[in-house]
């Protein structure tokens, strides 16, 4: 798999490029490892600067209806700038995802900085059509609140949502996936 992600505006931005491989050991164990390249640019003679990090994770399926998942980013502490030590987060998580049916499913995860405290989240997906799905969820530090849809289209699945904080206020996230079979 391919993946890409931006965060920023034209005075600053972060953009993450991925290249993915994920396989399966039996219908129960899977895992993967992607390669990741940061790019972080400040505008007004800052500059850029690029580095190269690791992300690893694993699923098992625990019984019919539980699954666990862990996931390690950045195991290297890739360093971004020498000048106060400036590296990209270090995080472990943990989560479990337990199917009530082919209609609800519910998800809590610990993730861990290796800096920060950790932080607990909780989620819930409703599937109330083929196509259709309705997620809503809340973190802890700092208390969060997430909601959001996801749509299915052949091929192409597209995941809207948004989360509210206190600080930050509201704050959207779009996604696009196109499966390859």
């Amino acid at each position: 798999g391919i993946s890409t992600s931006t965060f920023g505006y034209k005075l600053y931005s972060e953009n993450k490029y991925g290249i993915a491989f994920a396989k399966a050991f039996g219908p129960n164990l899977s895992a993967g490892v992607q390669l990741d390249y940061f790019n972080t640019k400040i505008a007004e003679g800052y500059g850029s600067v690029g580095v190269p990090a690791v992300e690893m994770g694993i699923q098992a399926k625990l019984t019919k209806n539980l699954s666990l998942g862990s996931h390690l980013f950045n195991p290297t502490k890739a360093t971004l700038a020498d000048h106060n030590n400036e590296r990209i987060p270090t995080v472990m998580r943990l989560g479990l995802a337990y199917t009530f049916s082919d209609k609800v499913i519910v998800v809590a995860e610990v993730q861990k900085d290796i800096v920060y405290k950790p932080i607990f989240k909780f989620g819930v997906e409703y599937h109330p059509r083929k196509e259709l799905y309705l997620r809503t969820g809340f973190s802890t530090n700092p208390a969060t609140n997430t909601f959001g849809f996801g749509y299915v289209l052949k091929k192409i699945k597209v995941d809207f949502a948004s989360s509210f904080d206190s600080a930050l206020g509201f704050t959207p996230y779009a996604g696009l996936i196109y499966g390859i079979e």
